[in-house]
């Protein structure tokens, strides 16, 4: 039989015997190949790194919403604050309850001034409906002091106001708001407290004009009872008053006065033959 690989040099040959048969084969068939040393897979995970990133960032941006600070609207009207609120791209929800603030203006918000949130979401709007209406207690006839704990025991301020009157001294004649009227909480009450039955003395009017002694009456709360009668003062004077000057007189009480006409009326008579 043949020889074979007989071309191949002999450093590269294997002799290998088969049988009855000697072959010479290349050593190559016979050791197998060297293998190739691994490429570093550094620039690989590197690459791969940056995908990841990129594709992270890619996802936050096209996911992200945008946010807005929220406007302060508390203690404006309401209907502007709504207007203010839709013009920054805000919804809004509106609510009512009591509160110190006027009447029809924004007393809370939710959230608050310079939150941020996202833009388009709601904002909680509270609309004041006022202060608290509280029933004012009734203290007519009661003593001073009684009224004024029970008037600020209901969270009322009290206003004390001293006046003559037929009523014994320190009782409440009159009050304001009546008793059982409804009134805003810590608003004021005022209450009309009697000092008695006050008297005054009595000026002399006499010689002044009607206007003037009715204005001088008036100071001392007395009232007038205005006479004209012929006299030869000047129209308009006063030339007498009853009770007369000095007089102590009750608070209230009628003077008369009596007010010259400017003329004098003279009755002529016959001579008796």
């Amino acid at each position: 039989m043949a020889r074979e690989a007989d071309s191949a040099p002999p450093d590269e040959q294997t002799t290998v015997v088969r049988g009855d048969d000697t072959v010479v084969l290349a050593r190559e068939e016979v050791e197998p190949r060297r293998r190739r040393p691994l490429q570093d897979p550094g620039p690989w995970l590197l690459l791969l790194l940056i995908l990841v990133i990129g594709g992270l960032a890619a996802l936050w941006v096209f996911s992200r919403t945008d946010t807005k600070e929220v406007p302060d609207v508390v203690g404006l009207p309401f209907d502007e604050a709504v207007s203010r609120l839709q013009a920054d791209g805000f919804q809004t929800d509106l609510s009512e309850q009591a509160s110190e603030r006027p009447r029809g203006t924004v007393a809370e918000q939710d959230p608050a001034a310079g939150t941020e949130v996202d833009d388009g979401s709601a904002v909680q709007v509270v609309v004041s409906t006022g202060p608290v209406r509280v029933a004012v207690p009734d203290v007519v006839g009661r003593q001073a002091e009684a009224a004024e704990g029970e008037l600020t025991g209901a969270g009322f301020e009290v206003r004390t106001v001293e006046v003559f009157s037929d009523q014994p001294e320190g009782t409440v004649i009159a009050q304001n708001p009546e008793g059982s009227e409804e009134a805003e909480g810590g608003s004021t009450v005022r209450i009309n407290v009697s000092t008695g039955p006050g008297e005054a003395t009595l000026p002399s009017l006499v010689g002044k004009t009607r206007e003037d002694a009715q204005a001088e009456l008036e100071q001392l709360e007395l009232k007038s009872n205005v006479v004209e009668v012929p006299a030869e003062e000047p129209a308009g004077t006063v030339v007498a008053q009853n009770p007369v000057a000095g007089t102590s007189v009750r608070v209230g009480s009628l003077v008369r006065l009596n007010v010259s006409t400017g003329s004098v009326t003279t009755t002529e008579t016959t001579p008796t033959p």
